[in-house]
């Protein structure tokens, strides 16, 4: 073959193979399926349930320390439910 018509073809493959890999650069963060965002609103509510039901019990009496503990391991747990529901919500936090 010609050698400039090896240039040539070289700097076609070498483009094309470029412009075909652009989309698999920069991934767009794939969306939580609704789903999976319903589930986790659906454990956020729980969470949140017995974090009051949790308060009543307190509120009654029985062993305040202990029950103090559960409340706010609970609070932390949906915290974190919250912000894999809306990441934004951590990113507003820390600002």
């Amino acid at each position: 073959m010609d050698p400039l018509l090896i240039v040539i073809v070289v700097i076609l493959v070498v483009v094309i193979g470029y412009i075909l890999s652009r989309p698999f650069d920069n991934l767009p963060e794939a969306p939580i399926a609704p789903s999976q965002e319903s589930d986790r609103l659906q454990a956020y509510q729980n969470m949140l349930d017995e974090i009051k039901s949790l308060q009543r019990e307190r509120n009654s009496g029985g062993d305040i320390e202990a029950i103090e503990k559960q409340i706010n391991a609970k609070k932390q747990e949906a915290a974190d439910l919250l912000r894999q529901i809306n990441p934004s919500l951590d990113n507003e936090s820390n600002s």
